[in-house]
């Protein structure tokens, strides 16, 4: 990846080139505040032509050439380090043959079927993603790990007002977006006061139903629906807890 012009963001170049699409270069386009209103602006939500997943918000694209890449793809470190795996070093690269599964390892972060899956949100891996090689992983312990850019690149912490989500690999709780589905796999975001448990793949999901749109209120924060979803979720639990003590205090009372 080549960087052709700055924006005001050092992070996120206005133009690069990227030798996924040698034959053009890549602009950005934003899905959030005054750009986004603009005649031509990007529609919310599109195909990723990097990791093949569905996408949202601001990404590279060619136009003519109807070719998208997240952010996240768009600019991924050739070499990643992630702060929920010590140690572990993690390279960028596309499937090395159709229908998943790695040259140097025999049981990598598969289904069974051969496909392989993303780590962080359980989903299947189709294209361009993190791979953490299997003599790295035998040294620390690591069975399979395979990361989507996109799940690589999501915060440590998300923070709201009085609520922290902190992202976790694992949680003995379920989702609170998805509380009736089976366990799916993955990290989960779970709030320090643990009350409030999402899994990455609901964050994921949620994130691409606003479309990067900034939630309610259309703000630049791609993360401002997941935050916005995540207070209901606490002030509604607040409120039942408080109903509750409601109750008891009134029956101890009443008694």
């Amino acid at each position: 990846m080549t960087i052709l012009s700055n924006s005001r963001d050092a992070a996120a170049p206005w133009e690069i080139s990227h030798g996924a699409h040698p034959e053009h270069t890549l602009r950005r386009q934003t899905t959030t505040g005054a750009a986004a209103a603009a005649p031509g602006a990007a529609d919310l939500q599109f195909q990723r032509d990097g990791c093949k997943e569905p996408g949202a918000g601001d990404r590279y694209a060619c136009r003519p050439c109807d070719f998208d890449l997240h952010v996240e793809c768009a600019l991924a470190e050739t070499v990643m380090a992630h702060p929920l795996f010590k140690d572990a070093q993690f390279r960028l690269q596309e499937l090395l043959r159709p229908g998943g599964g790695h040259d140097d390892d025999n049981a990598g972060s598969g289904s069974g079927s051969g496909s392989i899956l993303c780590v962080a949100c359980g989903g299947e891996v189709l294209g361009l993603h993190y791979h953490c090689a299997a003599n790295a992983r035998k040294k620390k312990g690591y069975l399979g790990l395979d990361i989507h850019p996109w799940c690589a690149a999501l915060p440590r912490e998300i923070r709201r007002e009085e609520l922290t989500l902190e992202l976790r690999k694992e949680a003995f709780h379920r989702c609170d977006s998805c509380p009736s589905r089976r366990d799916i796999g993955g990290w989960f975001y779970r709030s320090t006061c643990k009350t409030v448990y999402l899994h990455v793949a609901c964050v994921k999901g949620i994130m691409i139903a606003d479309g990067g749109g900034g939630g309610s209120s259309g703000s630049t924060d791609p993360l401002a629906a997941v935050k916005e979803a995540a207070l209901r979720i606490y002030r509604a639990k607040k409120d039942e807890e408080g109903e509750v003590e409601r109750v008891i205090l009134a029956l101890v009372l009443g008694g």
